[in-house]
């Protein structure tokens, strides 16, 4: 009996600047590949188990804070702002395989990827100033940051930072997000105007 070889998948270069990347792909990206759907699979059963308690666990909890509410005459509703913190919680929970299996393919892949473009380097975290530097210039005000996916070194003599941002707004008891995308940071060897 024969065993057939999965297909890896193959980078087609299209541009002159991904020249070298179909080798960079086939030697170092592609055998990292494999494992990945088998890591996705036993993280994926480990979010359903997580969810398929989840959600009885959910209903006693805010149904028991409802009912604790009504029966001890509980004006300020802590029981059923109890139960609705358990959900709360509940949810990160539940949530933890899928945000590792993001974090595990983020940390293998990323910095095989950077390492193509030489003096490049990746974190998943990191920290940045560019948003308080130039809060109310660039970026909106903001109460509360997140930063992640950080890339950093140097692309043809620039020296180059990219980051992933989200920056929120509290005012009051309503948060806002009032940016998500990516920090691109250039420092020029030269001077400009």
């Amino acid at each position: 009996m024969e065993t057939s070889t999965p297909l890896l998948p193959e980078f087609i270069e299209q541009g002159e600047n991904e020249k070298g990347f179909a080798a960079h792909f086939k030697t170092k990206i592609a055998p990292l590949l494999e494992g990945v759907e088998a890591n996705r699979l036993v993280h994926y059963a480990s979010y359903k188990k997580r969810l398929a308690l989840s959600i009885p666990l959910g209903i006693l909890f805010i149904a028991g804070g409802l009912i604790l509410t009504g029966t001890t005459g509980d004006d300020d509703a802590v029981f059923a702002k109890l139960g609705i913190g358990l959900c709360v919680a509940l949810s990160i929970w539940v949530s933890a395989p899928v945000r590792r299996y993001k974090q595990d393919v983020k940390s293998k892949f990323m910095p095989v990827v950077c390492e193509f473009f030489g003096n490049m380097t990746y974190a998943l975290t990191g920290t940045s100033t560019v948003e308080s530097t130039y809060r109310d210039e660039i970026f909106p005000s903001y109460t509360s940051s997140q930063m992640e996916d950080f890339i950093e070194g140097i692309y043809q003599q620039v020296k180059v930072r990219i980051h992933e941002s989200t920056l929120k707004r509290k005012s009051g008891k309503h948060t806002a997000t009032v940016f998500s995308g990516f920090v691109l940071e250039l420092e020029f060897p030269k001077d400009f105007h």
